[in-house]
């Protein structure tokens, strides 16, 4: 943290300021990353201001109104269907390469019976958010606290400020677009790709949390359209997908604001490019300024 201070420009932004197009007071978005500390927060530009600022938090979901019913939800989304597993869903080639990943990052694969009671009746999809963290984990020994993460922090900050807390999504939402969006075969062939080109997808995330890190958000753009080829890249329709998601939010953001300042925080991969939630606030006649 201290080799981040000392480096961070004067012009590093993660932070950005709403204002114009009527409001009264203005908004502030601010994005995050899973892999980023806790105490990077406090090196964000403009946090204090915003946090004096609104008088309200949303978020991508409402982590706040966790129930047991939610959890089930989420459960539910994220298993596979018919009571099958990993095993049965993968050919024996590509078993013999996912256990060869789970080598790698968790030091034991499928026949540990421990291990294949955890994961083996998630669906890839499922699987492919928690072997995305393993990867990283794998090549970054002891950087990550799950305890500390800058997430988790803004959620305490607000719960600690009593601003209350609302979400751009309900669960129901929220598990339908992160668990059940692609078809099963897809789902399938995006975790092997993982598998199967591990350099390039420890770059890309080194490269977008660095880029975080540095608060540069050109860096993180960059590095977020960095592309491998063939059928690991995202088709059309679900950059499509994607796109018409942050559009939705987009469209949601000036009745909240209307409402109450408020203080938005959103994964960092949100904010950027022409169909990311910065432009589409300016595309609709709002100033956003990165706050410096």
């Amino acid at each position: 943290m201290a080799l981040v201070l000392g480096t961070i420009g004067s012009s590093a932004q993660l932070m950005y300021k709403i204002s114009g197009n009527e409001l009264e007071k203005p908004s502030y978005v601010v994005g995050t990353h899973r892999l980023a500390p806790a105490a990077m927060a406090q090196l964000i530009n403009g946090i204090s201001d915003a946090l004096n600022g609104t008088d309200q938090m949303y978020g991508e979901l409402n982590v706040d109104v966790a129930t047991a019913d939610a959890s089930q939800t989420v459960k539910e989304a994220a298993t596979l269907a018919d009571g099958k597993t990993i095993q049965q869903l993968l050919s024996a080639d590509e078993l013999k390469r996912f256990n060869g990943f789970l080598m790698k990052t968790q030091e034991q694969d499928l026949r540990n019976r421990m291990l294949a009671a955890k994961i083996e009746k998630k669906t890839p999809a499922a699987l492919l958010h928690e072997m995305k963290i393993w990867l990283y984990l794998s090549n970054h020994r002891g950087t990550f606290d799950p305890m500390s993460q800058i997430d988790a922090y803004f959620v305490q900050l607000a719960k600690k400020n009593n601003m209350p807390m609302f979400g751009m999504e309900t669960i129901e939402e929220y598990a339908n677009v992160v668990y059940k969006s692609a078809s099963e075969s897809r789902q399938k062939e995006q975790m092997m790709c993982l598998v199967d080109n591990q350099s390039f997808y420890q770059k890309q995330m080194d490269n977008v949390l660095n880029g975080y890190m540095m608060q540069n958000m050109n860096t993180i753009e960059q590095a977020l359209n960095e592309k491998i080829g063939g059928n690991c890249d995202a088709t059309a329709e679900e950059v499509n997908a994607c796109q018409e998601r942050i559009a939705q939010w987009a469209q949601k953001m000036p009745g909240i604001m209307k409402g109450a300042p408020t203080l938005f925080v959103f994964g960092i991969e949100k904010l950027p490019g022409n169909k990311g939630i910065l432009q589409l606030l300016r595309d609709a006649g709002y100033t956003v300024e990165g706050v410096k």
